[in-house]
């Protein structure tokens, strides 16, 4: 899972300290040095006796350094007794406090190395606290800031954060605006922010801010609820200017921001804001920018190594998203230079994939504002499927063009280099998408290698291009032998020849700075030294935006002009680039506005009707005049005219505006009621776009006409036709209907046929209407007065003939009263022959021996007339056989025996007083004859009977008799019982 993932990023690296201090002795870090003394052991004593010792030696505490424990306890205990200038210095060894600086402007500093001196905020509260107004002399140097805050959220309340230092106010002190400095320390192992600089600011330099993660709470953990686990987050706009906030020289690894931001988080950040080099790396965030994430504010970035970051949605590298005071217009003011980012990624967080947040940008993210924004000598690598750099398309509408890229490598091996809306960038010029060869990126080392299409190719005079390269080699060194000088893309300058030539100073006029468009505009463009000489030999660029308009050359005064006329409307940012020569280097003006005022225009919209027609031709009018103030010889004005409607948001039709300033549109679609209407110019050349009125347009429902179907015969044969009336009547007071009408019914389809005095005949042609009950639909087309309707009749159409039989009623096997006349009945004037077909259509359940049907020779019926046709239908059925005659003679002679037996033996019961001798003399002859009878039977007393046929099952049955005269067929049923 994404978010156990994080979990173990932030704290699977191990012995972060000891790789910090290993970066410091690579020098990877660069601060001040630091003076190494011996560790003091420190020393403990009671409270009463430190303060007694204080009181008797009162002189001693006019030093300027108060050494901890030499002098003080604890550092705490140096702060309190401090004084505006002194230092507190703290030999090495573990503090387990959290310390407050108490706005004093003291610097506490190590005597030792950060790894060395700890100050440990013991998973409580805050471990440095700078929240009484301190300023930049109040100074935090040399430690190990580690262990502060918890990792459940203190009080149930997760908008509490506990951070290793932070820099703020309190409920003391609210007003206070505190901006220290903190330099040098390894700031490790908190929970909530490494730094927090929450409304004020802090010079945040050569620091190590590792293994910072988020006060994770499971039941507060939504995925992106709170800010919290940024290595430094910088929040709030300070109303005081001169507190700025500066982040320089530091590594920022191996945290895990929350939310937003997993190395820098600043939101609503001063313009002021500067980032440079910095090594952001293996950083990650839940949700936007794993290295950096800005948002509501505005943040230069120069010369950072920005690499193996992730995000959960955009911005892996970098998430830019900047405000402008000055709406989508204005000169560039947020600047990227310089520097490397690498194959950083979106690993999307499943949490946030339904919450519609923008997935692309994995290097570079631009949410919002974009258009002062610049982007030079970067190199940016990327191999993954989403955009290297890219704009959220949703908004766009903020910014008035897209960035400007200028001289840089933006190479993605596995999709797009930009995406977004800014697919195109401004500028343009020197930008290149090839791999940038690094030594051994990998392994961190991101110097170019020898031949590199990133060395010897950038821009000199890129605004905030430091002058000495990431590693602190000097920039601006000649490596490939060109003729002059020129800066490398990315984080690292290649070695080769410093860069010798004098600085330049080069400025630009324009005259006027405002007019209208098409009319001329001088530039000019003064390059001199130091010493305010001019310079000569050169060439300028003159550029709108940051692309290039026009070139001049020097002259001998160090003056080049030129003149332009093809700037749009609308208000622009000039600046001239020196080019520099063999003795000067590149340089760059000021920035110099123009404004371009278009041509003043007047719109206007009219109907051809209002009200209008339901269904009837309606022209929307456009036209556009010229407005006041504009200058002779403006011409007519150019473009389209969009014309919208109050029914739906799009616009209803653009046209082109012909020569005469009009442009035209007609429908027929416009629905009854009232809709309004505005036409809108979108203009092309240098005139100003305008809106009419937006007008309402009523469009009356026409009067509805009613449709009376009449058929001339109210049952037809299906070889008849039929002729069938329409009449179309009007509403009183408007004229006779005119237009046309069409016949239907479930198989016909008729011609569409004009009305005639608001009515027509149509002739149905035999067989085009179904048999049964078919309706009739006539459908008018409306005309200029009367609207579509409808109206339906109906007629019953029979086959051609019928049959019907009478009904048979016979016992199994009869051979009278079987049969059934058949009779088939024509229609219509019918005649011809119809063959007749029987069979049984229902039969009493599990009957067998079915009856058999037989027309015999009467099978065809010959219609010559309208006299009915007769057939006789035979219906035959199967009588029941019984047993064969010995078989039912001999079960009578047994059953005789049967019987003289049973008699026999009743008269074994008769009492002995009653028998006499004839009685037993009887006996003797029943039994005798019963022996004889069973024996004369033939049998045992076990012959059975099977029967030969049960016959045809008596009970109900039904037959339908069929007639068939080619494609036409016609059937009824007729009963059947068998008795």
């Amino acid at each position: 899972m994404f978010v156990s993932h994080c979990r173990d990023f932030a704290n699977d690296p191990p012995a972060g300290p000891q790789r910090a201090m290993k970066m410091f002795n690579a020098g990877v870090v660069r601060g001040q040095n630091i003076r190494v003394r011996p560790a003091h052991e420190r020393r403990s004593g009671y409270v009463f006796l430190y303060v007694l010792v204080g009181l008797l030696a009162a002189p001693a505490w006019a030093q300027t350094t108060i050494n901890v424990p030499g002098n003080a306890p604890t550092i705490q205990a140096a702060i309190d007794t401090a004084i505006d200038g002194d230092t507190v210095l703290v030999a090495p060894g573990t503090y387990v406090e959290n310390i407050n600086f108490n706005g004093k402007a003291i610097t506490v500093t190590s005597s030792g190395e950060p790894s060395t001196t700890i100050i440990d905020g013991s998973k409580g509260a805050i471990a440095v606290s700078f929240v009484s107004g301190e300023t930049r002399t109040s100074v935090i140097n040399g430690f190990t800031i580690q262990n502060s805050g918890a990792s459940m959220y203190p009080n149930n309340d997760p908008s509490v954060y506990f951070d290793g230092i932070k820099v703020s106010y309190t409920a003391a002190c609210p007003g206070c605006i505190s901006n220290p400095t903190i330099t040098n320390n390894v700031i490790t192992h908190n929970y909530g922010y490494g730094i927090e600089v929450h409304f004020g600011g802090a010079l945040i330099s050569g620091n190590v801010i590792s293994y910072t993660a988020t006060q994770y709470d499971p039941r507060f953990d939504y995925g992106c609820d709170y800010d919290d686990g940024d290595g430094i987050f910088v929040g709030g706009t300070p109303n005081d200017p001169s507190v700025t906030t500066t982040i320089s020289n530091n590594a920022i690894e191996y945290n895990v921001g929350h939310c937003l931001g997993g190395g820098i988080g600043l939101f609503s950040a001063p313009l002021s804001t500067v980032i440079s080099n910095n090594i952001i790396a293996n950083n990650q965030s839940l949700g936007f920018g794993g290295g950096v994430y800005e948002v509501n504010g505005s943040v230069s970035l120069y010369q950072n190594l920005i690499y193996n970051n992730v995000s959960g949605v955009a911005g892996g590298g970098v998430y830019l998203g900047m405000g402008s005071g000055n709406g989508a217009t204005g000169p560039l003011n947020v600047f990227v230079t310089n520097n490397t980012i690498y194959r950083n990624s979106i690993s999307v967080n499943l949490l946030l994939v339904g919450g519609n947040f923008w997935i692309d940008g994995s290097q570079v993210a631009l949410p919002g504002y974009v258009s002062q924004l610049g982007f030079f000598n970067n190199l940016v690598f990327a191999n993954d499927p989403y955009s290297a750099i890219a704009c959220w398309p949703t908004y766009q509408y903020l910014s008035g063009a897209p960035p400007v890229v200028l001289n840089s490598d933006v190479m993605n091996t596995g999709g797009p280099a930009y995406g977004g809306w800014c697919t195109s960038p401004a500028g343009g010029t020197g930008n290149i998408s090839v791999n940038p060869r690094f030594k051994n990126p990998s392994g961190g080392d991101f110097h170019l290698q020898s031949g590199s299409p990133a060395i010897d190719t950038g821009f000199n005079a890129a605004p905030g291009l430091p002058t000495t390269d990431i590693g602190g080699n000097p920039r601006v060194q000649n490596a490939t032998g060109t003729s002059e000088p020129i800066v490398d893309m990315g984080a690292y300058e290649a070695t080769g020849a410093p860069e010798m030539r004098a600085p330049s100073e080069t400025t630009i006029r324009v005259q006027p700075n405002t007019v209208f468009y098409g009319q001329p505009v001088s530039l000019s463009a003064t390059v001199t030294n130091n010493s305010s000489a001019p310079i000569s030999p050169g060439t300028i660029n003159f550029m709108d935006d940051w692309s290039v308009i026009q070139q001049s050359s020097l002259n001998a005064a160090g003056v080049a002009t030129a003149s332009t006329s093809i700037l749009n409307v609308g208000t622009h940012w000039v600046v001239a680039s020196f080019l520099g020569n063999t003795g000067y280097q590149t340089g760059i003006s000021t920035v110099a506005q123009v404004n371009i005022n278009g041509f003043s225009t007047s719109t206007a919209i009219s109907f051809s009707a209002n009200p209008g027609k339901v269904g009837q031709p309606e022209t929307l009018t456009g036209t556009v005049t010229l407005g006041s103030g504009n200058p002779a010889g403006t011409g007519t004005p150019t473009g389209n005219i969009a014309f919208y409607t109050s029914l739906q948001p799009n616009p209803l039709a653009t046209v082109p505006l012909k020569a005469s300033g009009v442009a035209t549109y007609t429908t027929s679609l416009l629905p009854a009621g009232t809709t309004y209407v505005q036409a809108i110019y979108q203009p092309t050349g240098g005139f100003l776009g305008s809106s009419s009125q937006n007008l309402p347009l009523q469009i009356a429902a026409l009067p509805v006409a009613t449709v009376a179907v009449s058929p001339n015969q109210v049952s037809i044969a299906t070889v008849q036709s039929l002729n069938v009336t329409v009449s179309v009547n009007g509403s009183t007071g408007n004229p006779t209907p005119t237009g046309s009408v069409t016949l239907t019914s479930g198989s016909y389809s008729s011609a569409s046929t004009t009305l005639n005095n608001g009515s027509i005949t149509i002739n149905a042609p035999a067989g085009s209407l179904s048999v049964g009950n078919d309706t009739l639909t006539a459908h008018y087309s409306g005309d200029s007065v009367y609207s579509a309707a409808t109206g339906t009749g109906s007629v019953v159409v029979m086959p051609p003939f019928t049959i019907s039989g009478t009904p048979v009623a016979v016992g199994p096997g009869a051979t009278s009263g079987n049969q059934s006349t058949v009779t088939v009945n024509p229609t219509g004037g019918f005649t011809g022959s119809v063959a007749l077909t029987a069979a049984i259509a229902s039969s009493p359940a599990g009957a067998s021996n079915l009856p058999t049907l037989s027309f015999g020779s009467t099978g065809n019926v010959s219609i010559a007339t309208s006299a009915a046709g007769t057939a006789t239908l035979t219906v035959t059925t199967i009588a029941p056989v019984g047993c064969s005659q010995a078989a039912l003679a001999g079960r009578a002679i047994h059953g005789l025996a049967t019987s003289v037996l049973v008699f026999a033996s009743l008269l074994l019961f008769v009492p002995r007083r009653i028998y006499s001798r004839p009685r037993q003399l009887m006996l003797l002859l029943m039994v005798g004859a019963s022996v004889g009878a069973t024996s004369c039977g033939g049998g045992s007393g076990t012959t059975t009977c099977t029967p030969v046929s049960p016959g045809t099952t008596p009970g109900n049955y039904t037959i339908t008799v069929t007639g068939t005269s080619g494609s036409v067929t016609a059937s009824d049923s007729l009963s059947l019982t068998v008795r």
